[in-house]
This record gives C-alpha cells, sequence and structure tokens, in this order.
C-alpha cells in the first residue's frame, strides 16, 4: 500500500466512475483498476461495487472512506506547511512597539507587509517602553522593535524609521498661546515641565535643556498626560514630541480647544541634526526599507 493508492482510492469515492477518476488524476483507466484491484487484495475487503457503468462504495468501502479522507487531509496539511516553512513566508514575527506609532504607521507598514507578502504571517505585538522594547530583544522575546534609539547596545542594529518634532504645549490664556513657533532660548523665562526621567525621551530632550540652558521639571509620561496638566497648571509650558497621529488624540480630548500646540524652533546644529533624521527617515520610508525599526523619540517611550 502507497500514498498513491490511497489518494487514488479518494478520488474514484468521489467521482464513482473510473473513467472520469482516471481523467482527473491523468492516469490511464487500467492504470486506476490495477491500482484499486492491489489495495482490495491487500486489505482482504471488496472497497467498490458496480453499478451500471458507475461504482459506489461498499460498507467496507464507506467506512475506510471515512479514515481516509482525514488522514490525507493531515497528510497535505504537513505537506502544504513543509513548504511554507521552506519559503519563508509563514510563522510568527514577534513586534515590540512605544505607542506614539500604533495609530498610523504601525498600521499601514503591516498592512503593506501582508499585501506584498500575504498572510502566512502573524504579528504578535508588545506595546511597552523604549526600555522594555530593547530589553525583549536582548532577551530574545522579540523580533523587531519600533522605538528610540540607545547608544549603548552593540548588539543591535538600529535603522531610522521616522522622526518626532518637538512641540511646545501651553494653556490658551498663556502667553505664548498665540505665537506660532518658539526657539529654545525663550523657554528660559518660563516655567517648563517635560518627559519623566523613566521615559526614553527624557534623556533626548534633557541633553537639548541643558546647551540651551532651560530648566525643564519632571512631569508626564505622554502627551495626552502632558495636556491634561497644561490644563491643570495654566502657567507652565509642557515640552514634548508630537506626532501627526499624537496630534489627533489631542485633537479628540474633551478639552483640547483650552491648549495650544506651538513648533520649536531648533535652530543651530540640534536643528540641523534633525533635519537631518527627518531626510534620512523619508528616504528610508520612500524606498520600502524594512529592518529594525527606531523612532527619534515616542510617547511614553
Amino acid at each position: 500500500m502507497n500514498l498513491s493508492q490511497l489518494y487514488y482510492f479518494r478520488k474514484l469515492a468521489e467521482i464513482e466512475h473510473y473513467g472520469k477518476a482516471s481523467k482527473e488524476l491523468f492516469i490511464t483507466q487500467p492504470s486506476l483498476s490495477n491500482a484499486i484491484g492491489n489495495l482490495e487484495r491487500e486489505l482482504g475487503v471488496q472497497l467498490f461495487e458496480r453499478v451500471g457503468r458507475n461504482v459506489r462504495l461498499t460498507s467496507y468501502g464507506a467506512e475506510f472512506n471515512k479514515h481516509i479522507c482525514r488522514a490525507l487531509s493531515e497528510v497535505d496539511k504537513a505537506v502544504n506547511l513543509m513548504k511554507l516553512y521552506s519559503s519563508g513566508l509563514i510563522g510568527e514575527i514577534h513586534i515590540g512597539t512605544v505607542i506614539s506609532i500604533q495609530r498610523t504607521f504601525l498600521p499601514q507598514l503591516l498592512n503593506g507587509f501582508r499585501e506584498s507578502f500575504g498572510d502566512g504571517i502573524v504579528f504578535d505585538i508588545h506595546q511597552g517602553t523604549t526600555y522594555e522594547c530593547v530589553r525583549g530583544l536582548r532577551d530574545g522575546k522579540l523580533d523587531i522593535a519600533f522605538c528610540g534609539r540607545l547608544s549603548n547596545e552593540p548588539d543591535l542594529v538600529f535603522t531610522p524609521m521616522l522622526t518626532q518634532n518637538l512641540v511646545i504645549g501651553v494653556h490658551a490664556s498663556h502667553p505664548l498661546a498665540e505665537r506660532g513657533t518658539v526657539s529654545m532660548k525663550e523657554l528660559v523665562n518660563y516655567d517648563v515641565v517635560s518627559y519623566r526621567s523613566e521615559s526614553y525621551v527624557h534623556q533626548r530632550l534633557d541633553g537639548l535643556f541643558a546647551r540651551w540652558g532651560v530648566t525643564a521639571k519632571e512631569g508626564f509620561n505622554d502627551e495626552i498626560s502632558a495636556m491634561s496638566l497644561v490644563m491643570a497648571e495654566k502657567s507652565v509650558v509642557a515640552a514634548e514630541h508630537l506626532r501627526r497621529c499624537v496630534r489627533r488624540r489631542v485633537r479628540e480630548h474633551p478639552h483640547r480647544r483650552a491648549v495650544r500646540a506651538l513648533s520649536c524652533d531648533l535652530s543651530g546644529a540640534q536643528g540641523q541634526r534633525g533635519a537631518q533624521l527627518r531626510r534620512r527617515a523619508a528616504d528610508r520610508v520612500r524606498h520600502g526599507h524594512r529592518g529594525v525599526g527606531w523612532q527619534h523619540a515616542g510617547a511614553g517611550g
């Protein structure tokens, strides 16, 4: 008994005609008859009986057919699974991500992947801070992470994917509320609040504040919390990184009219560096680059 005989048996049981079954199997009718005859002799029972020019299963054949159909179905699944494994387009990808890119950037990226490579890959997404994402990569729990870039990780490859702008949030009654842009130098005269030390963004902004002589207190972990702080403390200036997706979340806030978001003028070396990063990220997205991603900063990251 071999697999070919079993596939022949299943097809004949389905079509109940030797001539038609042999055509679908791409073999001659005598070859099919011989295969079924050998199978019946090996099993010691009659599997088919003739009804005019057709055949039908005997009671033994019907019982045999139930088991064979289940068995061959599993064989087919196993073969197809191995073919997919060999193509590299099946399995699970464990993805770490900060919260700020999950509304637009990440869904668009994953949808683009599916359009190019099909549905064989399962995405297992874990939200966390930059530090949690990097720890997941080090521990082997994540395959890729979209987070901030850390300088002390020589075993990881960081590829720029997108950047974020520095935005100043103030209450509508604040003296800066009617301004479109505020320079870092001007912030020296205001009560500035920014991210807490456990946030990745804190380390990115801390050096910037120090270079401009700005004293910033720690007050929030994400942009929504920053907006709430601005509404409660009308005199404070919240320095935060903001992407368009986060701007939408801010606009959805019930008290959004009480907050103004101003662009921050980073004139000098820091501003040039930000422009370089934005150009590099734009080039990579334009050319469909894929790899370990990092953000210049991220909400809660």
